[in-house]
């Protein structure tokens, strides 16, 4: 599979992913900045009180998450100038 973009959006992940962050924030207010991605228990859930925070990212690398089964991810917030991508197969 290649690699997709997580964003703000809400996006449904089947089977466990590689997560890469990269990029560096744009904003010397987010210098500090961590990336949250959040989590709701299966596929197609849209409404925000469903979503909680599952890892926190504190920059860039590369990141394994064991999901089982079919679960809905984003990111809390998108910071300017930093990346999140996913890959399964």
């Amino acid at each position: 599979m290649a690699k997709v973009q997580i964003t703000e959006t809400p996006i449904d992940i089947t089977g466990n992913f590689n997560l890469h962050v990269q990029g560096n924030p744009s904003s010397v207010a987010d210098a500090d900045a961590k990336t949250f991605l959040e989590l709701a228990l299966g596929s197609g859930v849209t409404d925000p009180t469903q979503f909680d925070t599952c890892k926190v990212f504190p920059g860039k690398g590369h990141h394994y998450v064991a999901n089982a089964g079919t679960n809905t991810y984003k990111l809390a917030r998108v910071i300017p100038g930093v990346t999140v991508w996913y890959n399964n197969s």
